[in-house]
C-alpha cells in the first residue's frame, strides 16, 4: 500500500518594523516551493534556493538569490541546471530598519 504525501504547508507571518506600524508578508513553505526555474528565468521572490545540477557532476547546494535578478546558467552543466525554492527569506538592506546605514 503506497504512503500517502505529507502535504505542502505554508506559514505566513507578519514583520512588523520597529515603530512604523507597517509590515511586509514573509511565506515560509515548509517543503519549500516544487516548481524549478531554469537559467534567464526571473527570480521573482528574494530567498534560499537549492540549485540542482545536470547529471549531478555536483551535488546540490543552496544559494541566495535575490528577487528581479536572472537564474544564471552552470559553468558546466550550462542551461541544464535547474533552481528550487527553499524558502523567501528577506534581504536586510531591503528592510526600512536597515537600509540608511551609514
Amino acid at each position: 500500500m503506497p504512503l500517502a504525501k505529507p502535504s505542502l504547508m505554508i506559514r505566513v507571518r507578519r514583520v512588523v518594523a520597529k515603530g512604523s506600524g507597517r509590515g511586509s508578508i514573509h511565506h515560509h513553505r515548509g517543503d519549500g516551493d516544487p516548481k524549478l526555474y531554469k537559467p534567464t528565468d526571473v527570480v521573482r521572490l528574494t530567498g534560499i534556493y537549492e540549485v540542482l545540477h545536470d547529471r549531478e557532476h555536483r551535488e546540490s547546494h543552496d544559494v541566495v538569490m535575490h528577487a528581479r535578478d536572472l537564474f544564471p546558467a552552470c559553468d558546466t552543466c550550462d542551461m541544464r541546471v535547474r533552481f528550487r525554492l527553499v524558502r523567501t527569506a528577506p534581504y536586510i538592506f531591503d528592510d526600512e530598519d536597515f537600509e540608511h546605514q551609514e
